[in-house]
């Protein structure tokens, strides 16, 4: 009996280790306004931080040993969250102004190696129409004890962007 206790409490400690945490970080006065158009700014570069580190996604940028084209569309997966939940969405080239009237979208991601590649960290700002100032920050961040689920952007995507759009 008590060996099947401590498999149970095993098991789940084993798969709450394993997932991977979405949550809003920043949220500022101004706040995204649901009636005006998404502009969604592509990125072209994926972040490598080392094999076997697994950082805060706080302090994530000093891990960061390499840059390379960007991994996945990103871009597309967000619009295609917009879209589908009625909001008017474009994507648009890095260095473009700041439309007025138009919420902007930027996102970072953060790639390791285990076996294969998997999105550590996923961060997405989101800035305001009236003042071009962040105004919400959402974040899947992996597993900081190398126990994951290989998380990755189709998986995470779809979750900050319900919180996002929700909160």
């Amino acid at each position: 009996m008590k060996s099947r206790l401590l498999l149970i409490i095993a098991i789940a400690f084993t798969f709450y280790s394993c997932s991977t945490k979405q949550y809003i970080t920043a949220s500022f006065k101004s706040a995204v306004d649901k009636k005006l158009e998404f502009i969604i700014v592509r990125n072209d570069l994926s972040l490598i931080i080392p094999v076997g580190v697994y950082p805060d996604q706080k302090f994530i940028e000093k891990y960061v040993v390499r840059s390379q084209p960007a991994i996945a569309r990103i871009d597309s997966l967000i619009y295609n969250e917009l879209t589908k939940r009625g909001f008017t969405a474009r994507i648009v080239n890095p260095g473009v102004l700041h439309l007025p009237g138009s919420n902007y979208i930027k996102y970072q991601d953060y790639w390791a190696w285990d076996f294969k590649k998997y999105m550590h960290v996923l961060k997405i700002y989101f800035y305001g129409p009236e003042n071009e100032k962040k105004v919400l920050e959402a974040v899947s961040q992996g597993n900081k004890m190398g126990l994951h689920d290989y998380p990755n952007p189709k998986k995470q995507v779809p979750v900050l962007m319900e919180k996002a759009l929700s909160y």
